[in-house]
């Protein structure tokens, strides 16, 4: 019931920021705001190692994928919260790591996961060059999300990513799981993060 009572409340207090943004900024009364978690991630950026915690919540991230994909039980008590920035390149990120704070037990489910996020339009085989590796023609699926494009692939049997482009914000996430997990797997955590991301970041 908290998992299922906090979606509710993350999705009203989405469309309300959502209603409060302008088109001229790219948000609209039926879309996220992009243009101010794009404004946000920028800040993020420019903080570099000064930037402290994450500018999204941990937890609200842990508690909207658990509804989705299955995560170790560990994920229970979180192991970090604080955020970090990498710039330089041509894809300059802030991003949040997620694991826990103690060794699983479980032969199955996600251990760890990482979610980047560019301000702007990201070259994705730059974006692996720069952080990941591997090859952008590996994305084996590509849907429509929000108004941008989510692709999702596996680097390694225990490691996956999804990686979303929308209106001037790109987001992507890196799921590693106990044993396996799939392009599906990460594609869903994405699909269940984003808008706890956009909503951290514009806030």
């Amino acid at each position: 019931m908290r998992r299922f009572g906090y979606i509710t409340t993350a999705m009203a207090l989405l469309l309300a920021a959502a209603a409060c943004g302008d088109d001229s900024g790219g948000g609209s009364s039926n879309s996220l705001d992009l243009a101010g978690a794009a404004a946000g991630a920028q800040r993020a950026i420019d903080e570099g190692d000064a930037l402290g915690d994450c500018p999204w919540s941990q937890q609200a991230i842990v508690d909207a994928i658990s509804d989705v994909v299955p995560l170790v039980p560990e994920f229970a008590s979180l192991g970090i919260d604080n955020g970090q920035v990498f710039s330089g390149g041509d894809v300059d990120i802030t991003y949040c790591e997620i694991y826990t704070d103690e060794s699983t037990t479980a032969t199955d489910g996600i251990e760890e996961l990482r979610i980047d996020v560019h301000p702007g339009s990201a070259d994705l085989q730059q974006y692996l060059d720069e952080e990941w590796g591997g090859d952008a023609g590996d994305a084996g699926s590509s849907t429509g999300l929000l108004g941008g494009t989510l692709k999702s692939w596996c680097i390694d049997d225990d490691r996956c990513i999804a990686a979303w482009q929308g209106d001037g914000l790109f987001v992507g996430l890196v799921v590693h799981g106990v044993a396996t997990v799939t392009a599906d797997d990460a594609a869903a955590a994405l699909e269940a993060a984003l808008p706890v991301v956009v909503a951290g970041l514009a806030a």
